[in-house]
């Protein structure tokens, strides 16, 4: 983790491991309370006071194993709440963006889902438009068809009344005068 987003632990700010002893942690101190001290930085004497003072707020904690496993935990609370407020937000982010996507895929359904209706409706149209049209040359067939047969029959009986013989052609042709 960048550490410009947390402030750093005691035994970061002491130099030394997470696991130092006490003689560890009290050798460290004492070197860096020489260096940072206010009286020996007196060009930058409020840095050196801000820096002298988190030094011995490290001590204070590292120099008890107690309060150093407190400090820990405190540090790691706060690691956890930050990472939990960054997972939150990243995943209110992603609900956000997901939520759009699925509103825009559903609306471009739902428009060509109109869309193909609209042509179906105007096929069916269409369709019935033909299917009448069809069923109006099926009865004129019908009824060309029923004058066709009365006007054969008709043509037979005047045959048969003038007992015309029937050439052999027109047999064959199936056209009797």
């Amino acid at each position: 983790m960048n550490k410009s987003l947390r402030s750093a632990s005691p035994h970061e700010i002491l130099g030394v491991d997470r696991h130092a002893t006490t003689e560890q942690v009290k050798n460290a101190y004492k070197k860096l309370s020489l260096q940072l001290h206010p009286d020996k930085n007196p060009q930058n004497r409020e840095w050196a006071t801000a820096k002298f003072k988190e030094l011995n707020a490290a001590y204070e904690i590292m120099s008890n194993p107690s309060e150093a496993g407190l400090a820990i935990d405190k540090q790691l609370e706060q690691l956890f709440n930050q990472f939990s407020q960054n997972f939150k937000q990243s995943l209110a982010d992603f609900e956000y963006d997901i939520t759009q996507k699925l509103e825009s895929t559903t609306k471009e359904i739902a428009e060509q889902l109109d869309t193909v209706r609209e042509q179906l409706a105007a096929n069916t149209e269409t369709m019935r438009d033909i299917t009448e049209q069809l069923a109006a040359n099926t009865e004129t067939m019908r009824d060309i068809t029923e004058q066709l047969a009365a006007n054969t029959k008709m043509m037979r009986d005047i045959n048969e009344k003038l007992k015309l013989p029937e050439d052999e052609e027109s047999k064959s042709e199936g056209v009797g005068i």
